[in-house]
């Protein structure tokens, strides 16, 4: 059932290509404080569009691992305890991007990235359980 999280660039991917590609060749020569805001504003959109999405998935895993059998469930809720523990930093990580001042973004982008990735493969082992 877990299907597969879509990322950032697979989000950007899924829209006009064209769109995406002028959109990202601007982004290398304009570090124009205006320019900087509208790409981490689209940033932190796209993580919180995924971050529901994961915390939709992280439910629907919780619900199946009260069905489970007793060994499968104890294994899985000591998991889900883990992406849930990754879930609040994510939410802190992009609490922490909104509050951001002009390029400061860039270098929490790699920390927040770092977490998202976390979340993702911590999902993708526990739905591996159910499969």
């Amino acid at each position: 059932m877990c299907a597969s999280v879509p990322t950032p660039f697979k989000i950007a991917a899924m829209l006009d290509l064209s769109e995406y590609t002028d959109a990202h060749q601007s982004l290398k020569p304009n570090n124009s404080k205006e320019h900087i805001m509208k790409t981490k504003n689209e940033y932190i959109e796209i993580l919180a569009t995924e971050l529901k999405e994961l915390s939709a998935e992280i439910d629907v895993l919780t619900e199946k691992a009260d069905k489970a059998s007793d060994l499968v469930k104890q294994s899985c809720v000591e998991n889900i305890e883990g992406l849930r523990s990754k879930q609040a930093a994510a939410i802190e990580k992009m609490q922490e991007l909104e509050e951001s001042r002009g390029e400061a973004w860039e270098e929490l982008k790699h920390t927040a990235d770092s977490i998202w990735d976390e979340l993702r493969t911590g999902l993708s082992a526990v739905a591996a359980k159910f499969k």
